[in-house]
């Protein structure tokens, strides 16, 4: 089935193509003829390609035909706008070459100038794991959140009881997990890291490392969020903070601004991730207090600042972590595992999964995802297919995940057990 979506953008149309279609034509080309229009690719999944036909003159409005290879794609009658074609139904891991060609008069004009774009590859779930373990879980011990910055090197954070004392921090340098705390005692709930001399841990407030010494932002009744409990950002100059009472915090490099976030809820996650059409950075967050019935929510921030609700978010389950890269899927976890279409514009469980409550989705692609929550739940997405995994040790529940190419750590929520998977 040959299927069109157009969606005005002031600038820009939106079209899906199937690539089970293959309509042929019968090309004349006289000599040098103008060229009507150019393509660049926007983005690629294991079975999608974005293409941005870009219009050389908006005066000139002679048809456009788009190839694949030998198969037509799209065929325009006239365009004057740069136009975003998205050819889905390709395989994984395959080569194909796309052209543009000018037609007048139903006669191709214009020579084919190739693009040649190859899909994603699907990846691999063959994790071979092994099992660490931090402090004593008699003593409580908590897990929150994991960033990996290389195999041997990982941070960890949360609230770690040992028969010494407790900690907040755990690293990982290869051989051994060395115990820290940071600035204090009281339990860290997320980390963000950017380099060595560039990382973001936070409890009640931002805490920031400059690679010799933590600083404390010990932020305004107005702008204290109160817990936070995510943060994400694209440097240290565009931060966001989220947490309890509905509070999202921006921080420029200089000033903590709060944003007006529209709810007294609580804001568990925040993820981002540039738009392959508009180029834009598109933010959400994940709303929901959780162990009651009150709203649940996605909301967006907007580049100017301001927060509205998103993707239409009906259903009745607690919103808890949000992944998305580019033009993928939008998953969401929480009292279930689901994800956001742009073409229907609905939400529908994650298939092939049982339903269980998910904490946090990592991934390095869209073709490559990660997702943990209770009951030891693991389940990995190879670019066509979500896979339920095993592990070697199991715990109550699994609160946090990172993955950095083939090699991913996850986190015990209520045991001290952490996982490192290698590929």
């Amino acid at each position: 089935m040959l299927r069109s979506l157009f969606r005005p953008l002031s600038w820009t149309i939106l079209l899906i193509i199937y690539a089970g279609f293959t309509l042929t034509s019968c090309p004349t080309q006289p000599t040098n003829p103008p060229e009507s229009a150019t393509l660049s690719l926007e983005y690629t999944t294991c079975t999608e390609a974005w293409l941005r036909v870009s219009v050389l003159d908006s005066t000139d409005h002679a048809g456009l035909r788009v190839y694949r290879d030998d198969s037509l794609v799209v065929n325009y009658p006239g365009v004057s706008a740069d136009t975003v074609v998205i050819d889905t139904g390709l395989k994984p891991n395959t080569s194909y070459n796309y052209s543009t060609v000018r037609v007048t008069n139903g006669h191709e004009e214009s020579p084919r100038d190739l693009l040649p774009i190859t899909t994603l590859p699907l990846t691999t779930n063959n994790f071979i794991w092994t099992a660490d373990t931090l402090g004593n879980w008699q003593y409580s011990t908590v897990l929150n959140d994991v960033a990996i910055i290389d195999q041997d090197n990982i941070w960890a954070v949360g609230d770690i009881a040992t028969d010494s004392g407790r900690y907040n921090l755990a690293k990982w340098n290869g051989e051994q997990w060395r115990l820290e705390h940071v600035l204090g005692y009281a339990s860290l709930r997320s980390i963000q890291y950017f380099s060595a001399n560039d990382v973001w841990a936070n409890s009640s407030y931002p805490q920031h490392w400059d690679g010799k010494k933590w600083t404390l932002y010990r932020l305004d009744q107005s702008t204290r969020p109160g817990v936070i409990q995510a943060c994400w950002g694209t440097s240290s100059s565009n931060m966001y903070f989220v947490g309890n009472s509905g509070t999202i915090v921006h921080y420029d490099g200089t000033t903590f601004d709060r944003l007006e976030s529209g709810t007294t809820e609580t804001i568990n996650d925040i993820w981002g991730s540039r738009n392959p059409v508009t180029g834009e950075l598109t933010i959400y967050c994940a709303v929901t207090t959780l162990y009651t019935n009150n709203e649940r929510r996605i909301v967006q921030i907007h580049p100017e600042g301001t927060v509205t609700d998103a993707l239409q978010y009906r259903l009745n389950h607690s919103a808890m972590t949000i992944w998305f890269d580019g033009g993928s899927p939008v998953y969401l976890g929480g009292g279930g595992f689901f994800q956001y279409s742009w073409w229907t514009k609905h939400w529908q469980p994650v298939p092939d999964l049982p339903e269980y409550f998910v904490w946090d989705i990592a991934g390095n692609a869209s073709n490559d995802i990660l997702a943990v929550g209770a009951y030891g739940f693991l389940a990995h997405f190879n670019g066509t297919k979500w896979t339920q995994l095993s592990t070697i040790q199991s715990a109550p529940s699994f609160r946090a995940v990172d993955i950095q190419d083939d090699f991913a750590v996850i986190l015990g929520r209520t045991a001290n057990v952490i996982l490192r998977g290698n590929r």
